[in-house]
């Protein structure tokens, strides 16, 4: 069979009015990773070969998948905590069984990035066993899993007032009292720039990891269109101390990248700040707002299961032995600490670019 037969490439505005359509009619488990806008992310910034691809099963469209390459391996989706195969219907198949296929086709035919339809039912049997794929998932998918990460899930409630009622009393303080402290938030996009990059670098060397640049940012604000890509910043008497940024899809918040200034923990920054984005995301119709993932375990976890979160594990799922990158290398932690600030700042968002 003529692989080229089971393939065909969509003009972009069409493909994304029809992934927001089938998305919106089928939400299932969706989150911010399905987002087709961010193809612009992975392209513009990534420089990667990024292909959104609408699964056909008999002629009728049965799955998602956002894909992108890097360098020698295939990632859905890199920076992001979730990816995969988003099935419109009940797993009409098998994942790895799918992925294996379209990683046969990417190989074979070597389409260009953009958005493409294919007919999964007529992608060759034969598979590459030396193709690597890696994803985040809700559920194991591939033959290798890691799972020392999970995410935290909060229910939105269409009124404010039922919000904060769903919230233990001892919570409700500490976020009544940020603001009765002084702390003030604006929400908005490049604007707010160049004072959440200020919290995120400090926080990020103070906790030992290479942080990303203000143009990994900016290609996120900018390739995000309809306020799906977010900045919230905490002030204190005119000054910056707490940041963070959310990506939102079909009503699904992520905070992905958060940071406060430590010095100012005795003002509860951190609880205003969160509370400060999900009223924001309650206010425009959201139903979940996600704390981003965590190690399980972590002290990080315990302060955002004082919220009423649902707890999710995170599957890490790749078709080879999972290695661990530097990441997890505490000692190179401990070293990055101790370096001057203006090196880890120019220096940094090369590595941090290369950790997905």
């Amino acid at each position: 069979m003529n692989i080229e037969s089971s393939i065909k490439p969509i003009p972009a505005d069409a493909a994304i009015t029809l992934w927001n359509r089938l998305t919106h009619i089928h939400p299932g488990e969706l989150t911010h990773a399905h987002n087709p806008d961010l193809f612009a992310f992975y392209r513009q910034y990534l420089k990667c070969c990024t292909w959104y691809i609408i699964l056909y099963q008999h002629e009728q469209p049965i799955g998602l998948l956002p894909l992108t390459k890097t360098r020698n391996r295939f990632f859905s989706q890199p920076h992001q905590s979730y990816g995969g195969i988003h099935w419109l219907i009940s797993a009409p198949a098998d994942d790895q069984d799918t992925l294996k296929r379209i990683l046969s086709w990417q190989v074979q035919t070597k389409p260009a990035s953009g958005f493409w339809s294919v007919k999964i039912e007529q992608l060759p049997v034969q598979l590459d066993q030396q193709l690597h794929i890696e994803l985040r998932s809700l559920h194991p998918v591939l033959n290798y899993t890691d799972r020392q990460k999970s995410t935290y899930w909060l229910k939105l409630f269409p009124g404010e007032k039922d919000q904060m009622e769903a919230l233990k009393p001892n919570l409700r303080r500490k976020i009544r009292a940020a603001k009765r402290k002084g702390v003030t938030f604006r929400v908005g996009k490049e604007e707010l720039l160049p004072d959440f990059m200020d919290v995120y670098r400090r926080n990020m060397h103070r906790l030992g990891s290479p942080a990303h640049g203000k143009d990994f940012f900016k290609s996120l604000l900018t390739s995000a269109q309809n306020e799906r890509a977010v900045l919230a910043v905490a002030y204190y008497q005119g000054k910056a101390i707490g940041g963070g940024c959310w990506l939102s899809y079909n009503g699904f918040y992520e905070n992905t990248h958060f940071a406060t200034l430590g010095n100012y923990n005795h003002l509860y920054t951190s609880f205003g700040l969160h509370w400060e984005m999900i009223c924001y995301a309650q206010g425009r119709g959201g139903h979940t707002y996600s704390f981003g993932r965590s190690t399980t375990g972590s002290t990080v976890e315990k302060f955002k299961t004082q919220w009423p979160v649902d707890v999710y594990p995170l599957y890490f799922n790749s078709t080879r032995p999972i290695k661990h990158t530097l990441t997890s290398k505490t000692w190179l932690s401990k070293i990055w600490k101790h370096l001057p600030s203006f090196l880890v700042n120019a220096i940094g968002p090369s590595i941090a670019k290369r950790i997905y």
